[in-house]
């Protein structure tokens, strides 16, 4: 019986509510508009009394990794089938720098690459020397004033492009082919900066001063030897050109990351009887394009995969079936297991 009655109470409720004249309704919301700005308002005041958190000027975040890779032969494939083991290692690391304070931003960063392999003959038990497949050494540092319109950022940029320790032939292990300082690269380069999305800018500069130095006196000095496009006994050589610098830098989809940087020059300030002579054009670009994409399997697990391709112009080399010089397309890839911190 009980439960009859509560059912036809409920029925009876919906009923009278349902036949609530418009009027009505719209005066309960009213009131209950009335009631919402009210309570917004207090949470306003609320909040305006609440001490303004403090953002820290400085930011900093980095990643290290290192790359491990093997080849291991064993003595019955090397006499059959040929071939050498081969052990390799490579450590990158990537550090930024930070500060932002109204409309101005100080960015700095520092990339750093070492690598190195070794072969290993395992009938004969003679190993080869240590030697170095990468080694790459930039710092950059840019400062940028917010035009607060269309995303563009107005500043001057510099960049420091070297190695860290000394590279030899390979066939003439008494013979330097390059060092820190030799050769190096610097960019200074006042420009505009465009940053659709907080993972993607692009900074141009349409006047940029590149110094290339060569401070080693057994390269500089040599007439055969690769000074780097500098003249014999030229230390630092001034370019002036267009710099074109853009940098992707995302978390694509979980936990697979990429980050890529492409840099780009052109020199329109050498002379065209330099050009003849080098069988060069003035429309020709200096490139240095690096990436590298991490798919992280644990928290400081990951599979690396990355690449770079170098070219300078000035830089000629000969080739050895057609004597023929040219600015070759240097590229290096590596694919391995990485061991990964970060902060």
């Amino acid at each position: 019986m009980k439960k009859i009655v509560f059912s036809l109470s409920i029925l009876l409720s919906g009923v009278v509510m349902a036949q609530e004249s418009p009027e009505v309704i719209k005066s309960k919301i009213d009131d209950l508009t009335k009631q919402k700005s009210a309570l917004e308002s207090q949470i306003a005041d609320l909040n305006k009394q609440l001490p303004a958190p403090v953002v820290k000027p400085w930011t900093y975040k980095g990643n290290a990794s290192v790359n491990l890779g093997q080849s291991l032969l064993g003595s019955n494939w090397t006499s059959s089938y040929g071939g050498n083991s081969t052990l390799n290692v490579g450590i990158q690391t990537h550090l930024e720098a930070n500060f932002k304070k109204g409309r101005h931003s100080w960015d700095n960063s520092f990339d750093g690459t070492l690598g190195f392999f070794k072969n290993m003959n395992v009938d004969s038990g003679v190993n080869d020397n240590i030697n170095k497949n990468a080694d790459v050494l930039q710092i950059s540092s840019k400062y940028l004033f917010d035009l607060k319109k269309a995303n563009l950022k107005l500043g001057i940029g510099t960049n420091f492009l070297s190695q860290f320790i000394k590279t030899y032939d390979l066939a003439n292990r008494d013979k330097l082919l390059s060092d820190f300082l030799a050769p190096a690269i610097l960019d200074v380069s006042p420009g505009l900066e465009w940053t659709p999305q907080p993972y993607f800018r692009v900074f141009l500069s349409p006047s940029s001063g590149r110094f290339t130095i060569v401070t080693i006196d057994s390269i500089i000095s040599k007439v055969n030897a690769n000074r780097f496009g500098n003249d014999l006994d030229q230390r630092i050589r001034t370019e002036l050109g267009a710099r074109l610098d853009i940098v992707f830098e995302k978390e694509v989809v979980k936990n697979l990351s990429v980050r890529s940087r492409a840099q780009l020059f052109n020199n329109y300030t050498r002379p065209q009887l330099q050009i003849d002579a080098i069988g060069s054009s003035r429309a020709n670009i200096d490139l240095n394009w690096q990436t590298d994409v991490f798919y992280k399997i644990t928290k400081h697990i990951a599979l690396n995969f990355g690449f770079q391709v170098l070219r300078d112009d000035d830089v000629r080399v000969t080739d050895k079936a057609t004597g023929v010089k040219s600015a070759p397309w240097n590229w290096r890839n590596t694919i391995g297991i990485a061991f990964i911190t970060g902060f």
